[in-house]
């Protein structure tokens, strides 16, 4: 019988208190904290608790705590190989009482299985909760998910979240801080700016950066997707069902290449100014939370969506300057 004291010794796990004395805080997620007790024995059931102020969260067969569940099992596994069973307890912000209560086994392949839930719109007043989905949240700046990734996860969940949407297990460049994941015949380094060769569709490229730090977290995501020749007014009316509506829309002509003919480009957004950028000839221009550009190419339309919270960045270690000499101590 071993003990743990930490779980995970550098990975995923943060070394700081957590809202009870005696618990640890193995994840800090925009939206939800988890915690564990300090002390565990790997052949207990492991007890988690999840804190939020999101209802919709502690739904039965609720998503996204089945990922939180996922990413958890994989830090655990790392230390107690052997564990066999994670208790779920959900607690709302400003409920006394847990609303949530659930199971994930390892002979039902780490399914989490609700004994007790809730309904929403039965707590809506409890808090000020996200919007479920995350389309324009009370907290605007961290109220927006593409792809199941949000701003702020670590690079496990993320990893875990990915694989769920898209059937596919990126890779994650450590030294890049770069999580990766290419579908639909999506080729490494393709150049978007000159669309050479002519984009297929199906292709569905995803990189998503990290913070460098002992917790890695998601501040940046590229999604782009190579879909079937449609209206581009179509296609935003889609992505304002999904994100609502933008507070910015603009289009421009971007100039034909391979195909031979200029096309107009539509550029919407959705939350907040986080950055300013010269474009190099003296304009500036406005980046936002939530950027999505439609590009109609010959007989298919490339969308891109760009996700992007630099708050969350320290500054990734610059590569350039004097390196330090491999001397070998």
């Amino acid at each position: 019988m071993r003990i743990i004291a930490c779980v995970v010794s550098g990975l995923m796990l943060t070394m700081q208190s957590a809202t009870a004395a005696d618990d640890r805080l193995l994840f800090d997620n925009p939206g939800y904290t988890v915690t564990m007790p300090d002390s565990h024995y790997c052949d207990d059931t492991v007890a988690l608790t999840v804190h939020s102020d999101r209802p919709g969260l502690f739904e039965s067969g609720s998503p996204e705590l089945q990922r939180i569940v996922d990413a958890a099992q994989a830090v655990l596994a790392f230390e107690c190989p052997e564990f066999h069973a994670i208790q779920v307890d959900g607690r709302l912000s400003g409920i006394g009482e847990p609303v949530y209560t659930g199971l994930s086994e390892r002979r039902s392949n780490w399914e989490l299985a609700a004994t007790q839930s809730i309904q929403s719109e039965q707590y809506d007043g409890s808090s000020e909760p996200m919007d479920d989905e995350g389309y324009g949240a009370a907290d605007a700046s961290h109220g927006f998910s593409v792809a199941n990734l949000s701003p702020g996860m670590p690079v496990e969940e993320a990893r875990s979240a990915v694989t769920e949407t898209f059937g596919i297990e990126p890779e994650f460049d450590i030294d890049s801080g770069v999580l990766t994941m290419l579908a639909g015949g999506c080729p490494a380094d393709y150049d978007w700016a000159a669309l050479s060769p002519e984009p297929e569709r199906g292709w569905k490229c995803l990189n998503a950066w990290f913070t460098d730090q002992r917790l890695a977290r998601l501040y940046l995501l590229d999604l782009v997707q190579v879909v079937d020749a449609a209206d581009p007014e179509a296609v935003a009316q889609q992505l304002m069902e999904r994100f609502g509506e933008p507070v910015y829309r603009d289009s421009r002509e971007q100039e034909g290449g391979w195909w031979g003919k200029d096309e107009e480009i539509r550029m919407l957004a959705w939350g907040e100014v986080v950055e300013t950028r010269d474009t190099g000839d003296g304009e500036m221009i406005d980046v936002y939370t939530l950027q999505v550009k439609i590009l109609p190419v010959d007989d298919v339309t490339v969308v891109t969506v760009t996700l992007y919270e630099p708050e969350l960045r320290p500054g990734r270690q610059s590569g350039s300057g004097s390196k330090v000499p491999d001397l070998t101590l």
